[in-house]
This record gives C-alpha cells, structure tokens and sequence, in this order.
C-alpha cells in the first residue's frame, strides 16, 4: 500500500505498508529512486532512518543528494508517520 506522494523539489515522501514492517512506514525518493525510509517498528517514540539502496553501489561510486532537501524529506516523513 502507497498513499500519496508529498513531493520536496527532486524529494518524495511517501507512506506505506509492507509484509515486512509490522507498522506503516514513510519511504523517501530522490530523483526517482528510494534511498531511505524512516519506520516505527520499536515506536513512534524510536523511529529508525534505513537507508536502502536497490542498485549495489560500486567502490568509488557514492549517492549524492542536497543535505537540505534531505533533511527536509525526513522531517516530512516523520511528521506524516506521526500524524497518523
């Protein structure tokens, strides 16, 4: 399950449900492809930042996204993750 997206400039928080997470999580999209989601597992209290990278990242090669706009991106997701 997906809601719909909230869009932060190259940024996407969107919230979903997975067979394995327990709770709801918010997923964060930069440029297109999930780089991090933000879970609830142990608690609204205890939230936890994963990142996932679905393409193996290569010696050399590092993901590269706006600080700001990211930071901005997990304050999103986790006062949608809140809110709910």
């Amino acid at each position: 399950m997906t809601d719909k997206a909230r869009n932060k400039g190259k940024f996407m928080v969107l919230l979903r449900s997975d067979v394995d997470y327990e709770h709801l999580f918010a997923a964060i999209e930069y440029d297109g492809r999930e780089i991090a989601i933000v879970t609830q597992e142990e608690g609204k209290e205890h939230l936890k930042l994963e990142a996932s990278f679905g393409d193996p990242i290569k010696p050399g090669i590092a993901w590269i996204v706006e600080l700001d706009g990211f930071l901005e991106a997990v304050q999103a997701a986790k006062k949608r993750l809140l809110e709910r």
